[in-house]
């Protein structure tokens, strides 16, 4: 635990998954489809934090006054 901020692990690990939102990709124009479908194409996907200035800017804690503490410190 932080003792600075009061935060365990489990506090930590809940701010990332919050704010590293992912979704499901797949394909366009897979199946089921109609028969007269004559294109398809792939999507990929990255999660929303993916450079070490992303994780450096999650939010740990935020007060109703919006002062917040990040990652970063």
């Amino acid at each position: 635990m932080n003792a600075a901020l009061a935060l365990s692990p489990a506090d930590v690990s809940a701010a990332i998954a919050a704010q590293n939102v992912q979704f499901a990709s797949g394909r366009i124009g897979d199946l089921p489809s109609p028969p007269t479908q004559q294109i398809g194409a792939t999507l990929i996907a990255e999660g929303q934090l993916t450079t070490p200035e992303d994780l450096g800017a999650i939010v740990l804690r935020a007060k109703p006054d919006r002062s917040r503490w990040c990652s970063s410190g």
